[in-house]
């Protein structure tokens, strides 16, 4: 074999390898990645028979289901760490998986971020997609879910004082994007 086509063959082989770990997920049982775990790249209909999950670790983009056979309220996860699913509502947890449709570049996602009254995901939530310059209005946030896109949140009101760009995920405490302080304001960012 020359020395081309094994280039060619080792990159197609890569380039395989590369899609099938990028497209994988694993399932917990309890929430903080405790207890039984199922890591799968393939779509599962029916994650009961194996474990009902709680938290999650999610390469590539995935399709979550509260009901068995891609049934009830179902979600997509983007590329993250997962501690709790009931910050996506899914608090029943998940019963079916499988990867998320590509999503079409002209109509890509819309940025959503979803505040909780304690740290954690607890207590009353609220949902925007809109830019909020004043949180005062909406109330007390202790931790937060960006999806679809990054926000910048400010500790000031009206976008002022400091402020921190979130990439979509989950952030149970504002200690952990560097605002110890309430979070003043919020918008989409980019």
């Amino acid at each position: 074999m020359n020395s081309i086509a094994r280039y060619v063959l080792a990159a197609t082989a890569l380039t395989i390898a590369t899609q099938a770990v990028a497209q994988q997920i694993t399932f917990f049982e309890r929430e903080g990645y405790e207890g039984r775990s199922v890591t799968t790249g393939a779509p599962i209909s029916n994650l009961e028979r194996a474990v009902r999950a709680s938290s999650a670790v999610v390469s590539g983009e995935w399709e979550v289901c509260d009901g068995p056979g891609f049934t009830g309220r179902c979600v997509v996860m983007l590329p993250g760490e997962y501690p709790s699913l009931r910050a996506m509502g899914l608090s029943n947890g998940i019963s079916s998986a499988r990867t998320a449709p590509a999503s079409d570049p002209r109509n890509p996602p819309s940025p959503q971020i979803t505040f909780y009254e304690q740290p954690g995901f607890q207590g009353r939530s609220f949902v925007s997609g809109m830019p909020l310059s004043n949180l005062e209005r909406v109330g007390r946030a202790s931790s937060l879910v960006v999806l679809g896109g990054p926000w910048e949140v400010c500790d000031g009101e009206r976008f002022s004082g400091r402020c921190v760009v979130l990439r979509p995920g989950t952030y149970p405490s504002f200690g952990v994007i560097g605002l110890n302080g309430a979070i003043a304001s919020a918008r989409p960012a980019g």
